[in-house]
């Protein structure tokens, strides 16, 4: 765990490990299933929306899977998202970036898993990506 705290270089590998191993527990993995469907059967409403076709998409599959990540983010800490945009400016899925390939204090999303800090620095290039 001190590894994952330290500010200069910090090693999440342990931590994450850790969070895969406790994910196997059935108990804590109903209870987590628990909430996160709570969180999903909430009605949403984004009452400036206007257009009809944004009411529609926020009903899709991609956003269902979005609460999940979500209601997750309790158990696991913060996820990246990606959001792949289809010909219409729609959101049409969302893709979790694995946590190996983050270094959050770095703002960096890397190619390679684990040790590597060169890759995209997500404040700079944030209009890029």
């Amino acid at each position: 765990m001190k590894a994952a705290e330290r500010e200069d270089t910090p090693d999440r590998r342990s931590l994450l490990e850790t969070y895969v191993d406790i994910s196997v527990d059935l108990q804590l993995s109903s209870v987590k299933d628990k909430r996160i469907r709570a969180l999903k059967n909430v009605p949403f409403e984004w009452s400036n929306l206007g257009d009809g076709r944004h009411k529609e998409n926020l009903q899709s599959p991609w956003f269902y899977d979005f609460l999940t990540t979500i209601g997750e983010s309790i158990f696991n800490g913060y996820s990246v998202v990606e959001f792949q945009i289809d010909k219409a400016g729609m959101i049409g899925s969302c893709e979790i970036i694995p946590p190996q390939n983050v270094v959050p204090q770095k703002k960096i999303i890397t190619r390679e898993m684990w040790g590597s800090e060169e890759g995209v620095n997500v404040a700079e290039n944030f209009d890029s990506l």
